[in-house]
């Protein structure tokens, strides 16, 4: 029932701005009879958005799987997994702003043609990502991993098994910097 009114919503929703924009007499007026794809700009944007499209869904792919296999070890161990996503959800959400601000950088310089500037921009961007997966991760992995997991749940066991979910996972945010920001540059 949410899913179809949720719909039921967006076509609504999509619908009446259809309207009001075919019936505005301002400059941007919506004339169905000029829609028209250029075949040559939409060639581009299917290059690059089809494989960023890609990837969002293999992550999304990725993750259902994982939950899948995590199911199988127990209710300790989901616990302690949604506990641990809860903190490292910390460290993504500031290593993917260092990945938007570098796409958004390299852009812009590309678009000026000042290619010297991309190249600086994605060297400081890289070792400003990097310091800071190396700090969070230190920082993680040597003193806050079991007080930030309380912060979540206070069962010894979930609390055990999320410690160890941490000292697998929290290694790897360094190598990652190279994804983020060097696909970010891409």
């Amino acid at each position: 029932g949410a899913a179809l009114a949720t719909v039921i919503s967006q076509i609504l929703s999509a619908a009446l701005c259809m309207i009001q924009l075919m019936r505005t007499k301002d400059a941007y007026r919506l004339d169905l009879r000029q829609l028209r794809f250029d075949p040559a700009i939409l060639r581009q944007i299917l290059r690059i958005g089809l494989p960023a499209g890609l990837q969002s869904a293999m992550y999304n792919i990725a993750n259902m799987v994982i939950q899948t296999a995590l199911n199988s070890f127990g209710t300790d161990t989901m616990a302690a997994w949604t506990a641990f996503g809860k903190v490292d959800s910390f460290y993504w959400m500031i290593s993917s702003a260092f990945g938007v601000a570098i796409t958004t950088f390299v852009g812009q310089n590309y678009g000026a043609g000042k290619i010297d500037r991309m190249k600086k921009s994605v060297r400081v961007c890289f070792c400003m990502d990097l310091a800071t997966a190396l700090t969070l991760s230190a920082l993680m992995y040597l003193f806050l991993g079991k007080f930030l997991l309380s912060l979540f749940t206070t069962d010894a066991e979930v609390l055990s098994i999320g410690v160890r979910i941490m000292q697998i996972i929290v290694p790897a945010y360094a190598p990652f910097v190279f994804i983020e920001i060097f696909s970010g540059a891409l």
